[in-house]
């Protein structure tokens, strides 16, 4: 009874919160104005569509592992676990790319090179239809090779095959979807990707309780409800596009155009941050060998973590995003003061954010992890994790905006540089040490490690001043 009440309390919030963004979408949007005016509204309001962006995004397979936790048990939630982290992994590449084409076309819009934005935008569309098909086929055909390869338990590999694979089949519909709302975001619209995100997560969420609970389709049927969602999502973003009321944002398949010289600048911009990405992916997946070493119980309980720690760090990762566009527009348009200012203002923002979702978390980390997981040795061990982590967050989250500011002045090459130092070269030894020494705990704290140390490097070289140089994306 306790599992339905849940169920039912959270997709009453839903309903609740969707209502209200639905009720005040006007006002959302007129708050995004990041080239004037109020350097803090303009960073408040183009970030908390982020952050309920970020939310919902997260239910996606958040409901898959409650659903899965409540109704079928532990093993299939450390069966998704590790799926999600090789499907991440695969797709880092164009994660990178999608950034760094949103920098690019932020730099035209803030230019008001209208004619560039367009071919931009087509461009971009092009490069990433390719790229998810590829990424489709490349991904499907080593899922049951990746998963071996990170020593997951024999009694998940049937399960965590079957979602992996599924999850590739829906590449297409994911980047679709990302990379137009990229081009919105990277235009000063971050309203309307979330609209459609909520409709399609709120289809998730029928979906998952179809196939999970009442058919009996397990780790399966989420990986189903995930694929029909996300390709709804894709549809909504697509449609919108084609209608769009200013013509150089106005999707048309039969007008897409290829320009190589953008593509190149879009390269120069995302393959840094491609890479930078794959490292970081690389690094944790690294990381979850480690901790699958140490039996079925720590592998479901990292599932359970990563779960909660997508929740805990989106603070971060959406102020990363919207300094990024901030800086990118106000470098487009010449204003080097203002930027200076937009970064200390989203510090002191993002690091309140942080700090308010860790202290929640510390009160009672085992409540959180009771969503996702049941069995107390597996509650325990991810209480283990959040005692020893969850003050450094904001650390992380003051990480992540550095480096978003510089990516976001055209320096993605300096920005990889230092992610590639912290995430590879220095995480993965100090946590295989540490986990010989102190067991998983030591795999906890090369986490805090790479926190402090890339905040330190990033913020060393912000403060040197070298992202001044070179700002002719858009000449």
């Amino acid at each position: 009874m306790m599992n339905i009440q849940m169920i039912i309390w959270g997709s009453l919030a839903f309903v609740g919160v969707a209502g209200l963004i639905f009720a005040f979408r006007d006002k959302l949007v007129s708050k995004h104005n990041l080239l004037d005016g109020s350097i803090s509204r303009g960073v408040i309001g183009f970030t908390i569509p982020l952050l309920i962006s970020g939310f919902f995004q997260q239910f996606y397979t958040t409901v898959d592992t409650i659903m899965l936790s409540q109704f079928v048990g532990d093993n299939a939630v450390g069966a998704v676990g590790p799926s999600g982290m090789i499907f991440f992994l695969v797709l880092s590449a164009m994660i990178g790319f999608t950034a760094g084409g949103g920098v690019v076309i932020a730099h035209y819009f803030g230019a008001k090179d209208w004619t560039g934005l367009k071919r931009g935008i087509e461009t971009f569309y092009i490069a990433m239809l390719i790229g998810s098909v590829i990424i489709t086929i490349v991904g499907y055909l080593i899922a049951p090779f990746a998963l071996r390869a990170v020593n997951l338990p024999d009694d998940l590999m049937d399960d965590a095959q079957e979602y992996l694979q599924i999850l590739f089949l829906s590449t297409v519909f994911v980047f679709g979807y990302n990379g137009i709302s990229s081009i919105l975001r990277s235009t000063g619209d971050s309203i309307t990707p979330l609209l459609f995100l909520i409709v399609s997560t709120a289809i998730n969420i029928i979906l998952d309780y179809l196939f999970i609970y009442l058919f009996g389709w397990g780790v399966q049927g989420a990986a189903w409800a995930t694929f029909i969602a996300q390709g709804m999502s894709f549809v909504m973003a697509l449609v919108y596009m084609g209608r769009h009321k200013y013509e150089h944002l106005r999707f048309h398949l039969h007008r897409l155009t290829f320009d190589r010289i953008i593509f190149r600048k879009m390269l120069r911009m995302g393959l840094p941050g491609s890479v930078q990405q794959t490292v970081i992916s690389f690094s944790l997946v690294i990381l979850s060998t480690l901790v699958n070493g140490h039996g079925t119980a720590y592998t479901n309980a990292y599932s359970a973590i990563q779960r909660l720690d997508s929740f805990i760090i989106l603070p971060g990762m959406n102020f990363m995003l919207t300094i990024s566009t901030f800086v990118g527009q106000n470098i487009g348009a010449k204003q080097f003061d203002r930027l200076k200012k937009g970064l200390m203002v989203t510090l002191l923002i993002g690091l309140g954010f942080s700090g308010l979702v860790s202290a929640i978390i510390a009160i009672n980390p085992a409540f959180y992890l009771n969503f996702f997981v049941q069995g107390e040795q597996a509650v325990a061990i991810g209480v283990g994790y959040f005692h020893i982590t969850i003050w450094f967050y904001p650390i992380a989250t003051a990480m992540f905006i550095f480096s978003g500011a510089i990516r976001g002045s055209g320096h993605a090459m300096a920005s990889m540089a230092i992610s590639i130092f912290v995430s590879l070269i220095l995480r993965i030894p100090v946590a295989m040490l540490l986990n010989t020494y102190m067991g998983v705990a030591g795999v906890w704290w090369s986490f805090v490690m790479t926190w402090v140390v890339g905040l330190t490097l990033n913020g060393v070289y912000w403060k040197s001043g070298a992202w001044r140089k070179g700002h002719a994306l858009v000449s």
